[in-house]
């Protein structure tokens, strides 16, 4: 009765463990994942909680798999404040309890040392540290991670050799140690498919099955002195061993048609780029010689047309500040005649005279109305026109044309009269 009812339900039963097992191993990987970025940086950490995931697998540099973290991948942008961030044996002991990790990319500048708990990271497939400022020997404990296929170490600082248990990573298949500053052979890896060896300081053994360097392989072959260098640095149980003897010292080299054809033609776009950029220089410094010889030009013929002073305000005659002019040009010549005030100047001196007007074809003055001499108006003295308070004389008499004698009759102003 007991086996039946088991049996009859024991897919609820199987589920209902999944439900209460899952999310604590899940609530697991995320607490780990917090403590992984607590350790690498409090910004990372805070930036990360502000963005309220419901779930650790959300976030974009993580990759789940049945609800466990298999892979990370991280950048500068995603971390920031790269000053004040970390990558040590602290950080690598957190990830080493993601235990279904098997893949880390980390391509965030980080400095220091290579952490030597890496080798710890025994589940690790790919490992991308590319592009980081890690200084120092490689690890020894590297040796370790036996499943790693794929190692990528370039851009970095590391120098010294590669540890000589680098020949029991079977399953490495693809390595990159470019622009690094390692040097020594680099151990026979018995599965090695790609690698790039290049701007380093390593050689190539003629047994590899990757040489590292392409068309460039026979300039970084390894001489016996290389070969006997590296054994007694990277760690050969046998350093005197005659593992190496059939690998011969470069010869010299003898160029291929095809390389010396391929480096002339770099060597002669080099040439012409250069010849170029020199053509193109002078051409620029000739043109803008050019243009300042026609605008001096068409200055010259500008001053040359230039408008005089007939009757236009123009002057061809150069400006001569005043304090270069001679005394004679700036001050006029002194008046002999003595200055008299106008009050006592005679009326004749500033009071103009009244010219009679002319009508048109007439050789007659006008007889105004209000001008005239008809007996019948009595006449009036001059005085009569003036205020007997002002000193202002009267004005001159009037002299009639083709006359010596003033005119003797004056005559009110009718408009005057009126007011």
């Amino acid at each position: 009765m007991k086996n039946t009812f088991f049996y009859e339900n024991s897919f609820k039963i199987y589920m209902l463990v999944l439900a209460i097992v899952l999310p604590k191993v899940f609530a697991d990987d995320c607490e780990i994942w917090n403590n992984v970025m607590m350790s690498i940086n409090e910004y990372f950490y805070k930036d990360f909680q502000s963005k309220n995931f419901a779930n650790c697998c959300e976030y974009d540099g993580l990759t789940c798999d049945s609800n466990f973290i298999t892979g990370i991948k991280l950048t500068d942008k995603d971390i920031g404040y790269i000053g004040v961030s970390n990558f040590n044996n602290e950080v690598v002991g957190h990830l080493q309890n993601l235990s279904h990790l098997t893949s880390l990319e980390l391509q965030c500048s980080f400095g220091g040392s290579l952490p030597e708990k890496l080798g710890d990271l025994t589940n690790l497939e790919k490992l991308n540290l590319q592009n980081n400022h890690f200084k120092g020997n490689l690890p020894d404990s590297f040796c370790n991670l036996k499943k790693l296929k794929y190692l990528n170490l370039s851009g970095s600082y590391i120098d010294g050799y590669i540890p000589y248990g680098f020949k029991n990573l079977e399953n490495l298949e693809n390595l990159n140690l470019k622009s690094t500053k390692l040097k020594g052979y680099v151990p026979l890896i018995p599965n090695l498919k790609s690698c790039d060896y290049e701007f380093s300081d390593l050689c190539h053994l003629k047994s590899s099955k990757c040489n590292g360097f392409g068309e460039y392989e026979d300039l970084h072959g390894c001489s016996k002195e290389n070969i006997k260098e590296t054994n007694n640095n990277n760690g050969n149980p046998n350093p005197d061993s005659d593992e190496f003897k059939d690998e011969d010292p470069p010869k010299t080299k003898k160029y291929s048609r095809a390389f010396i054809i391929k480096i002339g033609c770099r060597i002669a776009i080099a040439v012409l780029a250069i010849l170029g950029f020199i053509v193109s220089v002078y051409e620029t410094i000739k043109r803008k010689k050019s243009n300042k010889k026609t605008d001096d030009t068409k200055k010259l013929i500008n001053n040359n047309n230039a408008p005089s002073n007939q009757g236009n305000g123009y002057s061809n005659t150069p400006y001569t500040p005043s304090y270069l002019q001679p005394a004679s040009s700036r001050n006029p010549p002194a008046s002999t005649t003595p200055y008299t005030p106008s009050y006592l100047q005679s009326a004749s001196s500033h009071i103009p005279s009244a010219s009679p007007y002319t009508p048109p074809s007439s050789t007659e003055p006008y007889s105004s109305p209000y001008y005239r001499t008809d007996s019948n108006i009595p006449s009036v003295p001059p005085s009569a026109y003036f205020n007997s308070n002002t000193s202002n004389p009267p004005p001159p008499p009037y002299y009639p044309p083709n006359s010596t004698s003033p005119y003797s009759n004056y005559t009110y102003d009718k408009k005057s009269s009126k007011n």
